[in-house]
């Protein structure tokens, strides 16, 4: 898996970036442009905005280390890890699925960043969100939705394949066996 690390040649840009504290949600976004170099050139060259990847078809560009919050979705900045996808919200799911790629990368981080930080790898839509039940993964749009985040952005969109027999959920587990079985990032393709 391609990774260019928030310090290698790309990115020597002052980054926004927050104190973390504990992990408790991967959030899901969409980068609304074409490219992920494109994505995080933008999020890591912005003082008011970033994230800790951006996702594309080819390569995962780190943009913020682990260690530190991005600055993403609002109030929860400090307590979640977010993944930048190359897409449109406005996306159908047929266009979405024509770049599964970029899904399958998302998955394998959020796998991973599950296992590391003891997250359950459960979908958290805005009404768990608002009954507590923070700890997992979500999109942008949901926790907009919720009581958590200021935000009013709708990432990665109504369409995004977030489940059924080709999704997100299905390459989340797929990975999450992977990874159990002592697959590491660098050897993820």
């Amino acid at each position: 898996m391609k990774t260019y690390e928030y310090d290698d040649r790309y990115f020597r840009k002052q980054h926004c970036a927050v104190s973390q504290t504990a992990i408790k949600l991967v959030v899901l976004h969409s980068t609304e442009g074409p490219t992920a170099e494109g994505g995080a050139i933008t999020l890591s060259g912005s003082s008011d905005v970033s994230a800790h990847l951006c996702a594309g078809e080819g390569v995962t560009y780190r943009i913020v280390p682990e260690w530190l919050g991005s600055c993403t979705v609002q109030e929860p900045n400090d307590w979640t890890l977010n993944i930048e996808q190359v897409g449109f919200a406005a996306w159908s799911r047929n266009k979405w699925l024509q770049h599964l790629n970029t899904i399958k990368r998302a998955a394998f981080w959020t796998a991973w960043w599950c296992k590391k930080y003891k997250l359950p790898g459960r979908f958290r839509n805005a009404k768990a969100l608002d009954a507590g039940k923070i700890r997992g993964y979500t999109t942008h749009a949901q926790l907009s939705l919720s009581k958590w985040s200021s935000s009013t952005h709708t990432d990665p969109g109504p369409n995004y394949p977030l489940f059924g027999k080709v999704s997100f959920r299905a390459l989340l587990l797929y990975y999450r066996g992977r990874i159990a079985a002592g697959l590491k990032p660098r050897q993820a393709a």
